[in-house]
């Protein structure tokens, strides 16, 4: 089993420099190196650089910027039976792809799996959904990215992983996320999100919780989801509307409800969102402590399953305990979100950690700990739980 590296790049030629020597050092006597490179119509004269000094690359030159989802330029053509999914700024450390090959080779119904993703200071970078794989660390294999087709080219860029995750499990395919597969990502700190990145953001998680959400939970994350994604559009003073990006959604929506779509069956929605197994943890942890009023900490993107969670075992949930200051100050649902402090200072018997990110639940636990003596419950083991009921239908032909 052998593996194809693929890079996205526009205008970026010395990151992408970097990480091209990087892979170099990587080589052992007894391996060889197909990498493939797509060129996002750079005008930097990245094409330049890689014919001079990497001639060992294969190159895509685009005459367009198709985003990240160039990708699938690569799928087909590259030789690799594992495709290993690198920004220009990332990636694998010693040993990971070994390990990859390790494991695709002895799951042959796995499909895709997500790396760990390191930033320079030592912080994670994760998806909102543990199973689902940041694009700059992520490894696929190669005739179940042919069958699906690769990368959905509508997204462009934001969310087309998670896209690709409910297609592989739509079509059968394991997925899973090893947090032994470290890759680096040297982005840099503090990037601010451009207003292009909140409208796609908020349009992409529309159109994906349309395409394989049954339509209760459709309709429940589409209105968090744009709550969400606009309340963090109006706390970065960001000028745009959210309004187009709704729009762009349901005009998708409407055109996709002409052709046949399966969703995604209760198993695969659970392996994801993990709705049952967060009310299963609610409830048995409501049994063992008897709360009544509870915190939920932090407005996640998955906070609708635990706040289901919590409605379904009868908690009263007082207050979304939220110190990003778009946040603070709204209502989720007729809750109201308040900054820690306004938050820990109500009467309450517990809390209830929303996030599943597993790059930002540690920090937010050493957060809350302090100024609690209450009840904690997080959803750390919440995909192994999931994964508990889920079996892929397919193995690699």
């Amino acid at each position: 089993m052998n593996v194809s590296y693929v890079i996205v790049t526009h205008n970026r030629r010395s990151s992408l420099t970097r990480t091209l020597k990087r892979l170099r050092a990587l080589v052992t006597p007894t391996q060889t190196q197909d990498i493939w490179v797509i060129d996002n119509a750079s005008d930097d004269g990245t094409v330049a650089t890689l014919n001079e000094s990497f001639p060992e690359v294969h190159l895509i030159e685009r005459r367009d910027n198709a985003g990240a989802c160039a990708r699938t330029d690569a799928i087909g053509r590259a030789a690799g039976d594992l495709l290993v999914f690198l920004d220009d700024d990332s990636y694998p450390l010693p040993g990971v792809t070994e390990a990859a090959i390790e494991r695709f080779a002895r799951q042959p119904s796995l499909g895709l799996l997500a790396g760990a993703i390191e930033l320079p200071d030592g912080s994670a970078e994760a998806s909102a959904y543990p199973l689902c794989p940041v694009g700059c660390g992520m490894i696929g294999r190669h005739h179940a990215l042919k069958e699906l087709g690769g990368f959905d080219r509508w997204f462009g860029r934001q969310a087309e992983e998670f896209d690709l995750t409910l297609r592989m499990l739509l079509a059968g395919w394991g997925v899973k996320r090893d947090p032994n597969l470290v890759f680096r990502h040297d982005k840099p700190a503090g990037q601010r999100p451009a207003a292009e990145v909140c409208l796609l953001d908020l349009r992409n998680n529309l159109v994906i919780a349309d395409r394989y959400l049954p339509p209760d939970l459709a309709l429940a994350y589409r209105t968090d989801w744009t709550q969400r994604y606009t309340l963090i559009a109006a706390g970065l003073d960001l000028d745009v509307s959210m309004d187009t990006a709704v729009a762009e959604a349901d005009e998708k929506r409407a055109a996709e409800a002409r052709t046949a779509r399966t969703a995604l069956s209760p198993a695969a929605v659970e392996r994801v969102f993990g709705i049952e197994a967060q009310a299963r943890h609610v409830a048995e942890w409501s049994r063992r402590y008897e709360p009544r009023h509870v915190l939920i900490a932090d407005f996640s993107k998955n906070l609708y399953a635990t706040y289901d969670a919590c409605r379904r075992s009868g908690l009263e949930v007082i207050a979304i305990a939220e110190n990003n200051p778009a946040f603070s100050g709204h209502f989720y649902r007729d809750v109201p979100i308040l900054d820690d402090r306004s938050a820990f200072e109500l009467e309450h018997d517990g809390v209830i950690v929303a996030t599943i990110n597993p790059a930002q639940l540690p920090a937010r636990l050493r957060d809350i700990r302090p100024i609690t003596s209450k009840p904690i419950l997080d959803f750390a083991e919440q995909e192994d739980n999931a994964a508990e009921d889920w079996q892929p239908s397919r193995g690699a032909a």
